[in-house]
């Protein structure tokens, strides 16, 4: 038998990550994605993509407690999975979509362009995040991640002196941001 949620408890599933809840979003949203995927020159393993994606943006956005999509659940999360697939598409070419839901549905497209673009930045910054060598993601690992202060950095990586360790936070920041704006995905992104 079919569970059926009301919108106020798959927002409260996804925020309490519920396996009931989000057994009932797959079952019911990953044949729809599939299907939308794959009708619109897509593959198996991209609607697999594009689900975990999709989840993984909704684990973000209600983690907001004031988060209430603007039509219904329904309307956000199919906006939110189409505009995932249509953003990919026009990465990779000059494809177009046809839309196989029905024309009443009302999309929050403004909404979710948004999310998927932050997360597509926050995914580049930790890939160049990995690139950088192990002293400067060291370094940036304690000052940002462990909050240790500059003179334990200076001591710990046995540097000078703390003016010597800010400098070389410093640097490393602007490495990262140099190979983050390299990317061209950064710039297609920011266009």
């Amino acid at each position: 038998m079919k569970e059926y949620y009301s919108d106020e408890q798959l927002i409260h599933g996804l925020r309490t990550r519920d396996n009931q809840v989000l057994t009932n979003l797959l079952k019911e949203y990953y044949p729809k994605i599939e299907k939308y995927i794959t009708k619109n020159k897509g593959t198996k393993q991209e609607a697999d993509d594009v689900f975990q994606e999709t989840i993984k943006i909704m684990f973000k956005v209600v983690r907001n407690k004031n988060f209430k999509p603007k039509k219904t659940f329904n309307a956000y999360i199919t906006t939110l999975y189409q505009n995932i697939w249509k953003n990919e598409v026009k990465q990779k070419s000059d494809h177009t979509t046809s839309d196989i839901f029905p024309e009443t549905l009302e999309y929050e497209e403004t909404d979710t362009n948004e999310e998927i673009k932050q997360e597509k930045l926050r995914k580049l910054a930790s890939e160049e995040y990995q690139k950088l060598d192990k002293e400067q993601r060291t370094l940036l690992d304690m000052y940002y991640f462990k909050k240790k202060t500059m003179a334990e950095i200076a001591y710990k990586m046995d540097y000078k002196n703390t003016d010597s360790a800010k400098t070389l936070k410093h640097n490393a920041i602007i490495k990262l941001k140099e190979k983050i704006k390299a990317t061209a995905l950064y710039k297609r992104l920011k266009d």
